[in-house]
């Protein structure tokens, strides 16, 4: 009644909300008054019936006597129906088939008359007597008092129970009998549903599938007809005259009946039926156009959840239906943006976050590759301006990146953009230009995988790790002493792998964020990267040797790291880190690229272990699957300061795992917590419990220099 329009089901939402329960007596002559429960005392001057359970023994002497609705003279029968429930309330139903979908029902299996007592301003009728023209929410309490003045109010009782609301204006809906449109749904719905049994059309997540299933199969015919200014006309044409009907698709020239002027149907279309032509409607249709031969149907619909039935469906029904094909062969559903909370975003409670406002401080790429790597396949996607902003370091580390490469390229930045990939694949090349082209094949083999199956979270996830830990912090850092070498050749093939795989960086990273892929990759082609091929994953350059090198390598560097940073040895400090390791191509590779390693773990020294060493006393070990690495710590450690530290961080550990234990030993937070809730305490349990583990390590170690842990 705020719109002033008819809604369908599904525009409306419902909300539990506190009321009351108003105990309402109803005379019948002759005997005590029959008393009914009702959450709306207002429409009864709509009330056609009162109805009990026939199974009911409290009421069948009742039956077929006649009640007296309160508040007037009317009287009403008293009627037996299965629908009742003798469990609520007091057993017994007033039935108002004006105002409320179940009395609909009810009224028409026993052919009650409808008096509808609110009308389609919200304000109560002529049947309403006194109270007519009172707002129906004004109206209530004024109806409560008279009928407690006049002896009708028995009690109240406090009930919480589910409030229609419009999905637009978030008014009560206020159902009522009138005159509408009707699409009959069941015959379009049972091809829609069809097309996703068969697999014509794919749901991902195929979860929704059970949702998307129990609507098509239960589908109650659809109301299209809307009293609003803006939509399509309905077809429809009325004569004044004689009051005959036309439904054509062009305009009568007359009442086929007397020929007089016809006047057009005033309601218009429901903006989903209008929406569920789109996939044709806009590629020229009803006329067979070239675009609609080329882009009916199309292949993939991305969308919210929310509007499957909405649209998707709709779409589906009607594309079937009209052009004998599903609109698109596959519908991927994404979750909704919610903010850090997790709460639903909304004007009301001033958590919405501009889109503009985070374009302007952390640029397009970096929004746009924060809500593509939440993109998984459930229902809410958490947007903290946080994450945007470090996803804006990310853009940053691939701007940087591709700066100093483009550095060390200098004008031969085109020429080698041309070159072939198995051309500029030699058998000197370094190990490093070998480790980066194996693990570029393997990456762009998995992000193209995760694209096709629409995990776009996955494709990010790989992207990220590759582009900065692999690329960026790993191999540009191993390939400097070529770079900066005197070996030309050298140079020369590592040049050229250095242009090849940030090229195919930039084109992997192109969906995700287009605008400085786009503006990086300029500086290689005059060609658009839009139009440039999706990177394909080259076998031919998986290299397993140079992957396990290289992972040893970075094994050595990042155990001598950890150990710096669980320590606090001071980044001046110069370690002198011993290797334990067995395998002999491991030691001669070791000995080979020691200049490096020291660069990379800020050492001193670095030396193998002799045959039968054992770990030196005050040393941080790693130990590792080919072997062990020991950190030598004493005279870089002030150990005392440490182990207080280390003794503080562990009873804070304590004290954050037993409250994650504790909550999720309690199946009332495991099963009512919002799931994405409880997943993070799950996460942080086993990231304390690791880091716990890490501190009882080092605190083990500061024992072995001597300082009681």
């Amino acid at each position: 009644v705020a719109c002033h329009t008819a809604v369908s089901d599904i525009e409306v939402e419902h909300e539990t909300r506190k009321d009351l329960l108003y105990y309402l007596k109803y005379p019948v002559e002759g005997r005590e008054p029959l008393v009914v429960a009702t959450t709306r005392p207002e429409p009864l001057f709509g009330d056609t019936a009162v109805a009990v359970s026939p199974e009911d023994p409290r009421y069948k002497d009742l039956l077929g006597l006649t009640a007296q609705i309160p508040l007037t003279d009317r009287k009403i029968p008293i009627i037996a129906d299965a629908h009742v429930d003798p469990q609520f309330g007091t057993g017994a139903l007033k039935v108002t088939p004006a105002h409320d979908p179940n009395d609909f029902a009810i009224g028409r299996e026993h052919e009650l008359p409808s008096v509808k007592a609110i009308g389609e301003d919200g304000l109560l009728t002529a049947a309403a007597g006194r109270f007519e023209g009172l707002d129906r929410l004004v109206a209530r309490p004024k109806v409560v008092e008279a009928l407690e003045a006049e002896g009708f109010l028995v009690k109240t009782e406090p009930i919480e129970h589910a409030v229609g609301h419009c999905y637009r204006c978030r008014s009560d809906i206020e159902p009522m009998v009138s005159k509408q449109w009707f699409v009959k749904a069941g015959p379009l719905a049972e091809e829609a549903a069809k097309a996703v049994r068969d697999g014509s059309v794919e749901l991902v997540p195929p979860s929704w599938e059970k949702t998307y299933f129990d609507w098509m199969d239960n589908i109650r015919d659809w109301c299209v007809s809307r009293q609003l200014w803006w939509g399509h006309q309905i077809p429809a044409w009325h004569c004044p005259n004689c009051g005959a009907l036309v439904v054509e698709r062009t305009d009568p020239s007359g009442c086929p009946n007397c020929r007089a002027e016809m006047e057009r149907d005033p309601d218009v279309l429901d903006t989903w039926f209008s929406s569920a032509l789109w996939p044709f409607s806009t590629l020229g249709w009803p006329d067979k156009t070239a675009d609609l031969a080329c882009w009916y149907p199309t292949t993939v619909l991305v969308t919210g959840f929310d509007i499957l039935f909405f649209w998707v469906a709709r779409m589906m029904m009607m594309g079937l239906r009209i052009m004998k094909a599903p609109p698109f062969r596959h519908v991927v559903l994404h979750p909704l943006v919610r903010d850090a909370d997790g709460q639903k975003m909304s004007k009301s409670k001033g958590n919405v976050v501009d889109p503009l406002d985070i374009l302007e401080t952390s640029g397009a790429d970096a929004f746009r590759f924060t809500l593509a790597s939440q993109a998984g396949q459930a229902r809410d996607l958490r947007l903290s301006p946080k994450r945007v902003e470090g996803y804006s370091k990310f853009v940053n580390k691939i701007w940087n990146a591709a700066r100093f490469s483009l550095s060390a390229m200098g004008d031969k930045a085109l020429s080698l953009a041309k070159t072939d990939p198995a051309a500029a694949k030699e058998a000197a090349m370094a190990l490093p230009d070998r480790w980066i082209r194996s693990r570029l094949a393997a990456v762009a083999a998995l992000t193209r995988a995760a694209l096709d199956a629409f995990h776009f979270d996955r494709y990010c996830d790989l992207l990220y790790q590759f582009t900065w830990y692999e690329f960026c912090d790993w191999y540009l850092e191993l390939v400097k002493p070529i770079l900066y070498g005197e070996d030309e050749k050298g140079k020369a093939a590592t040049l050229a792998t250095l242009s090849l795989v940030l090229r195919d960086i930039l084109a992997l990273a192109h969906p995700a964020m287009p605008f400085v892929t786009e503006e990086l990759w300029s500086r290689f082609s005059a060609g658009p990267l839009m139009l440039a091929p999706f990177p394909e994953p080259r076998s031919e350059d998986s290299d397993p040797e140079a992957e396990e090198k290289v992972g040893f390598l970075m094994d050595v560097t990042k155990a001598v790291r950890q150990a710096r940073a669980d320590f606090g040895v001071p980044p001046s400090a110069k370690v002198e880190p011993i290797v334990s390791v067995k395998d002999g191509a491991l030691s001669s590779l070791l000995s080979e690229q020691a200049g490096l390693l020291l660069r990379l773990m800020g050492a001193k020294t670095l030396r193998l272990a002799a045959e039968g060493e054992t770990k030196p006393k005050a040393c941080a070990a790693n130990i590792l699957s080919w072997g062990e690495v020991w950190t030598p710590l004493a005279g870089h450690v002030d150990t005392r300061a440490e182990a207080g530290r280390l003794k503080k961080e562990l009873l804070k550990l304590e004290k954050d795992l037993g409250a994650a234990q504790a909550k999720l030993s309690n199946p009332d937070y495991v099963s009512k917590a919002p799931k994405e809730v409880v997943e993070e305490t799950r996460e942080k349990l086993s990231e304390w419990s690791q880091r716990k583990e890490s501190v009882e390590r080092s605190l083990q170690t500061l024992g072995s220099l001597g300082v009681g842990a």
